[in-house]
């Protein structure tokens, strides 16, 4: 696990998370097709959330993903997608 502490935690900036989220390999892809995207990421909660792209759109089952979701970060760097900005 990290070595940050809880406290460092909470100042982590998505980029940081992301990153962690990585090297702990929190991130599972389950597909990746012509038609999308579909992984699991372990978050903070005890399940872990779904995260999708279709119809070039992304979604997250997190309460925060129409913000700037951590785990569609994470999804789309380790699945190359060249685009960084949600849509």
């Amino acid at each position: 696990m990290s070595n940050l502490r809880p406290s460092s935690r909470a100042r982590e900036t998505i980029e940081q998370k992301t990153v962690r989220y990585l090297a702990e390999g929190r991130v599972t892809v389950k597909a990746v097709t012509p038609a999308g995207v579909e992984a699991q990421v372990q978050g903070s909660s005890p399940a872990p959330y779904t995260t999708r792209l279709q119809g070039g759109r992304w979604s997250c089952s997190c309460p925060a993903w129409r913000n700037r979701c951590t785990h569609i970060t994470a999804v789309r760097l380790v699945t190359s997608d060249p685009e960084q900005k949600q849509r």
